[in-house]
């Protein structure tokens, strides 16, 4: 099922496709409630926002000035801790997941992440960096961030979100939590997944919300003055998406035009190239030329299981079933890939392929992940 939910002006259209769930159910409609992954950081942002308007912090303090006294945050090898304004533009020098995420169910990742297991990474990790001197995207970060702010208000992320958020500006179908009726998540290829659960990272991507809740929230949002934190700025739009197990999500404004867009899906298939294409005029992706899938050994197969680091605290790890190779990557749902060749493999729900290396004695030794762009992994012990 697909929402778009669009204004230009003082024309406004919302509309849905497909269905909520399995055969039979419903289309979906403006007030159908969707997982939004990681469109949650914009409220997150928001939140911060909020509680430097009301004088209750600086945008570049320590983040650890929203700590108990004495608590300390990582610091850098040289001794510098992050501020408030390096998590919100993903510049903290912390990694994209924490390295002790070890999911007891991988297909609900965040679920069992709790307060604890993130005070024993937070106490024990070293900054790979000096913040502020590279930018990279950080679940972590604005998990920390959340967790954070609803200490600092002696409050959960989600009756700060309520509070602060949703209730003023009427979103009566937002929160972190929602018992109704909602969509049912699938993945690509269209098989059910389960709902996403968060605990101590909730501030990454933990939000269920509408997509009339969320034309409230873009309305209010290009109705304040200067450039929002936490937004990816482009042209003179600002948008952000986000992914679950079993959704994607894509908001906007432009404020010269007034288009404000919102696009949400039950199935983890982008919908981003809509969302740019309704905003900006951007054109829309041309789908991928036809591959096809041939036989490869499972000998070859097998030598390819095991764990590739993309990152620190960025696993794929590969694995056999049956005739085909499936991938994780850490916090993500496990994707089958199909062989075009014997080292090279595509997905089908995301443009992207793998390549695996091997070396002059026949040992695969790494992979190179081909989307947007090649990113080389070597291979773990």
């Amino acid at each position: 099922g697909l929402v778009i939910g669009l204004e230009r002006g003082s024309e406004r259209s919302v509309l849905g496709w497909g269905r909520m769930g399995a055969a039979g159910a419903p289309a979906p409609d403006g007030d159908t409630v969707f997982e939004i992954g990681s469109v949650t950081k914009v409220f997150t942002a928001r939140l911060l926002a909020d509680l430097i308007e009301r004088g209750q912090a600086v945008l570049d303090d320590p983040a650890e000035s929203l700590m108990p006294s004495g608590a300390r945050l990582p610091r850098s090898a040289s001794g510098k801790t992050f501020t408030l304004r390096q998590l919100i533009e993903h510049s903290s020098g912390l990694p994209r997941l924490p390295g002790n995420l070890a999911p007891k169910n991988p297909a609900d990742p965040y679920a069992d992440y709790d307060e604890a297991l993130l005070d024993v990474f937070l106490k024990s990790h070293v900054l790979s960096r000096e913040p502020g001197s590279k930018v990279e995207y950080s679940n972590l970060g604005y998990g920390l961030l959340g967790s954070l702010l609803a200490a600092n208000a002696a409050d959960t992320y989600g009756g700060l979100i309520q509070s602060r958020v949703a209730g003023p500006l009427g979103m009566t179908r937002t929160a972190a939590a929602w018992a109704g009726p909602m969509a049912s998540g699938h993945d690509g290829w269209g098989a059910p997944v389960p709902h996403w659960e968060f605990d101590a990272l909730a501030g990454a991507g933990v939000l269920r919300s509408t997509a009339n809740d969320l034309l409230k929230f873009l309305a209010d949002t290009a109705g304040k003055p200067g450039a929002p934190m936490g937004w990816i700025e482009e042209k003179g739009a600002f948008w952000h998406n986000g992914q679950t197990g079993g959704f994607h999500s894509f908001i906007g404004f432009h404020r010269p035009s007034g288009t404000k867009v919102v696009v949400l899906a039950n199935a983890a298939v982008a919908v981003t190239d809509i969302g740019l294409h309704l905003l900006r005029g951007s054109p829309l992706s041309v789908p991928p030329a036809p591959r096809t899938e041939i036989a490869v050994s499972t000998v070859v197969l097998d030598s390819y299981a095991g764990r590739y680091e993309l990152a620190p605290g960025f696993i794929l790890t590969v694995r056999r079933d049956g005739a085909r190779l499936k991938v994780q990557a850490t916090g993500q749902q496990e994707m089958p890939v199909f062989a075009e060749s014997d080292t090279k493999f595509y997905y089908k729900a995301v443009e992207a392929a793998l390549t695996f290396r091997v070396d002059s004695f026949g040992r695969v030794v790494g992979l190179i992940l081909h989307q947007g762009g090649d990113l080389e992994a070597k291979r773990l012990p």
